[in-house]
This record gives structure tokens, C-alpha cells and sequence, in this order.
């Protein structure tokens, strides 16, 4: 008999994940499925399950990324081509995986055919702890026994979010700009330079005050208590996002402190007089020391603040339970982010941030572009000992 039940819930939790499938698409990751236990976006974002045997087949997880529902638009990339995209924004958050507001159905053994619920997780979001409360609660009573709870939380959730009452807890990313204009890269922007070719020391002047309530510290710092705001000091014309940090996790006094490496300048071959590169890369194993390391470089180095894209790229395993955690980020550079991501891939680098800094010098590289910023990204990589030669 036990087998036989075990059987119909194999079997109706089958039927649900197909709904949810076409239901949220890539919005779904299942845990106990290395085939498809990843998550992917615009940004190229990946989280893989780690490399063990899969947990029993009634002791899994089912992660829902929560982001609002908008419109699909078309836009065109520097060649011409149609590419789609969501402008889904988490309360003005950019998609970054694993550092999006997500909810976790923990499922219990004998879902959904039994009387204990799933639990309800929350993660990487900031609410009212009173709201957060409220909300479990009614996750937990909308439940019967028998009845399908997927979609029916990942709404709920969803719509708390779009009421204003769920924010992002890291790199809540807000694109900067007012029209419909989009993000641009340095390729496409053209015709300005941003020169990082003078000395222009460690970032802007000023203590670092630790006031809840201070607003602006240091070039493109704003503060409102909990979180650090960087503003790109070249505004929207690079398509840079601003991005956000919580200032516990990125306070100088912060223990997920990390020590980074930087290769020396690069000038690509018949670039403009003020190009120039240069690769950051540092060891980590956890998001917190992602945010730190990416705030220190954003706040505290002058030239950085400046330049024209800082992509990035991250691959670690988690210390607890061994998962993969990749992620990336173009930083306005349409594809490089997925390019730093493909190297850390191929060359099996783990536990490592990479950033790759880009100043533009007027004239454009076209693809080469991506050639220069990947060779760079390997040598920052050589250089910190994640590769060898």
C-alpha cells in the first residue's frame, strides 16, 4: 500500500511540475533533478545542483523566481537582430539568479495527497516582519489536502511583490533612465570618451559615515539605512544599472571582507586613446562575499566607479550541501557577461569573482571586443591562481 501511495504522489507531483512548467517556464527549478536544476534569464544566470547523489524523490524543493508580470517587447541588437525581452524588474531589480527574490516549496513527504503542507521559504527579500509573518500564514491556509499549491503560492507571492511589499535583499539592480531608451553599451553609445587614463585615486573624497540616515558619501553612494546605492557616474549612457547592497553585508567592517587581485592595464590593438581594461578577480564561496567584493570595487576605487561597464562574472559551490552557484552580469555590455560565464565554465574555475573593467576610448571594437575582454578575464584568473597558464 505504501507503495501504491507513493506512486499517486510521484505521479500528481508529475502532473503539477508540467503545470508549473508552462505556467512560470524558466521561472521553475527543481532541486532533485540535476538534468534540469537550472534557472536561466537574460543575464545568462545558472544554478546547478550539486554534485551528489539526488536526494530521495519525496525530499526535494521546488524554487519559484518571483518577478512582476509585464509586457514583452522587441528590441534590436547592434546587428539588426530581434531579440526578446522581459522587462521584469524585481521592485526595480534587474534578473539575477540566485539573488532574486524566490520562493521555496519545501515539500513535505506525503504531498499533496497527505494533510502537512509544504513549507513556504522566502529568500533573498526584504519585508516588514509582520508582512512576512502574514503572508506564511496564508500560504499555509490556502492548502487542502489533495489540492494542487504551486501556482497558487507563486501568485500570492507575486502579487505581494507588485503591491510594493517585497523588495530584493542583494544586488536589487534598478536600470537608471526615464524613457523607453534601453540599455546601451559603449559600442553603441559611441562618439564620447570615458578616459580612465589619469590617477584619479580612490574614489571621490570623504569619511565613510556609518549615519543611517546620511545620503550621499562618496561618488555614486547613496545610503537610506539598510541598503548602499552606486549611481553610475555616467548616468544611463552606458546602459550601467544602479545597483544596490545591504550596508551590513558591504560595511568596512563587514567579515565577508575578501582580498582582490588586479592585472595590470590592457590596451586592446587599435583602440581609442583612453581604452583600456583590466581584470579583478577574487576568491569567494558565498553571495555575501560577492556583494562585498563588488561593492568595495564600485565605492572605493575611483577609476572602477567610472568606467564604462564592469561586468562580471561568479562561480562557487556553497559550503553547506556543495551547489553549484553561477551567475553573471553585463553591466551594460550586451554579452559579455555570458562570455566571462562560458570561461569560468570551460576553464572549471570555482569559488571566484571575476570583474572585468572597460573604459571606452571613442573608437569601436566591434565583436573583437569580447575576444579582449575574455583574454583579460583569463589572465586576472592566471594571476590569482584559479587557472593555470
Amino acid at each position: 500500500m505504501e507503495e501504491e501511495g507513493g506512486g499517486d504522489i510521484q505521479q500528481r507531483r508529475a502532473e503539477e511540475l508540467e503545470a508549473l512548467r508552462a505556467y512560470y517556464g524558466d521561472d521553475l527549478i527543481v532541486s532533485d533533478d540535476p538534468a534540469s536544476s537550472f534557472l536561466s534569464s537574460s543575464s545568462g544566470a545558472v544554478i546547478v545542483g550539486a554534485q551528489r547523489p539526488p536526494p530521495p524523490p519525496n525530499d526535494c524543493s521546488w524554487y519559484l523566481r518571483l518577478r512582476r508580470r509585464r509586457r514583452r517587447r522587441l528590441r534590436h541588437d547592434e546587428g539588426g537582430r530581434k531579440d526578446d525581452d522581459f522587462n521584469n524588474d524585481v521592485g526595480g531589480a534587474a534578473s539575477i539568479i540566485g539573488l532574486e527574490p524566490t520562493l521555496e516549496i519545501r515539500l513535505s513527504s506525503s504531498y499533496p495527497l497527505g494533510d502537512v503542507p509544504p513549507e513556504p521559504i522566502l529568500h533573498n527579500v526584504m519585508m516588514d516582519p509582520n508582512s512576512m509573518r502574514d503572508l506564511l500564514r496564508r500560504l499555509g491556509e490556502m492548502y487542502e489536502c489533495g489540492c494542487d499549491i504551486g501556482i497558487a503560492w507563486g501568485d500570492a507571492c507575486i502579487e505581494t511583490l507588485e503591491g510594493g511589499n517585497m523588495t530584493c535583499a542583494f544586488f536589487d539592480v534598478a536600470r537608471g533612465g526615464g524613457g523607453g531608451g534601453g540599455r546601451r553599451s559603449a559600442e553603441m553609445a559611441g562618439g564620447t570618451r570615458n578616459d580612465a587614463s589619469n590617477d584619479g585615486g580612490d574614489g571621490g573624497g570623504g569619511g565613510d559615515s556609518t549615519g543611517p540616515t546620511r545620503t550621499t558619501r562618496r561618488l555614486g553612494d547613496v545610503v537610506d539605512g539598510r541598503t548602499r546605492t552606486f549611481v553610475p557616474p555616467n548616468g544611463t549612457r552606458y546602459g550601467q544599472p544602479i545597483r544596490h547592497f545591504p550596508s551590513d553585508i558591504v560595511s568596512p567592517n563587514s567579515a565577508h571582507r575578501v582580498n582582490i587581485t588586479r592585472t595590470r592595464p590592457f590596451k586592446p590593438p587599435r583602440s581609442g586613446p583612453a581604452e583600456l581594461m583590466i581584470a579583478h578577480v577574487c576568491r569567494v564561496d558565498c553571495i555575501e562575499q560577492v556583494q562585498w567584493a563588488l561593492a568595495e570595487l564600485l565605492f572605493n576605487d575611483g577609476k572602477v566607479q567610472t568606467a564604462a561597464h564592469n561586468m562580471f562574472a561568479y562561480r562557487f559551490r556553497r559550503k553547506d550541501d556543495g551547489t553549484l552557484v553561477c551567475d553573471n552580469d553585463d553591466d551594460g555590455e550586451r554579452g559579455s557577461g555570458n562570455k566571462l560565464a562560458s570561461l569560468l565554465d570551460v576553464s572549471r574555475a570555482e569559488n571566484v569573482l571575476v570583474v572585468v573593467s572597460r573604459w571606452f576610448g571613442g573608437v569601436r571594437l566591434g565583436s573583437s571586443r569580447f575576444k579582449w575582454i575574455a583574454s583579460v578575464a583569463r589572465d586576472g584568473l592566471e594571476l590569482g591562481g584559479f587557472i593555470k597558464g
